[in-house]
């Protein structure tokens, strides 16, 4: 969990009006994310699939209006579809997804048409976990999808940032065109590697 919330308050420090979203699968883990934002006074709000549709809309709702809660914890799968939360502008990915394309999908919640800001990402890798396995086969699909279209971006004469958003790259969410500008400038992501003190994470 230090690796998370030192990213977060590292964020705070940079843009303090910023807002954040922080998505991992577990309910445990959005629980202990809880726990570890509340000692740090931290103001934040839970989006899980325990919650009502009612209980999710006024989540929703409160984050983007009031200017205090800058973070909110959202399950993967319950935040990655129909949602637009430009208000926030940075995210976290705590553990990876089979699935890629459902990653992409809650990207595309704050880097969509209507961001002003620049979009910034972060992934948080559990360490010796399998969480390394599933972020190496997702690099590995990611390489052959690559190596497929190599021959047909020479066919085709796609340019390099139509390739991009076939590989996923620009962060097009299926079946979403409101996917950021095209200002290659407008999003930044990357994935830390420093260890953790305590092991458990890698940030």
């Amino acid at each position: 969990m230090k690796a998370i919330l030192k990213q977060v308050q590292e964020w705070q420090q940079e843009a303090k009006d910023d807002k954040v979203i922080v998505f991992t699968n577990f309910i445990g883990v959005i629980r202990l994310l809880g726990r570890v934002f509340q000692e740090n006074s931290i103001e934040f709000l839970y989006f899980v699939g325990e919650m009502s549709a009612e209980q999710r809309r006024d989540a929703i709702s409160t984050f983007k209006k009031v200017s205090d809660i800058k973070v909110l914890i959202m399950s993967l799968q319950c935040g990655s579809e129909s949602l637009n939360i430009t208000e926030a502008n940075r995210l976290i990915l705590v553990d990876p997804w089979f699935n890629r394309s459902v990653e992409s999908q809650a990207i595309g919640r704050v880097y969509r048409i209507g961001q002003t800001k620049v979009t910034h990402a972060a992934r948080i890798l559990a360490k010796d976990t399998v969480d390394d396995r599933i972020y190496e086969m997702q690099q590995n699909k990611l390489s052959q999808m690559a190596g497929s279209l190599q021959e047909f971006h020479a066919e085709k004469g796609l340019g390099a940032r139509a390739l991009r958003r076939l590989l996923g790259d620009r962060w097009k969410a299926n079946g979403d065109d409101n996917y950021g500008s095209d200002d290659e400038t407008d999003f930044e992501f990357v994935v830390k590697d420093d260890d953790s003190e305590d092991g458990d994470y890698k940030d």
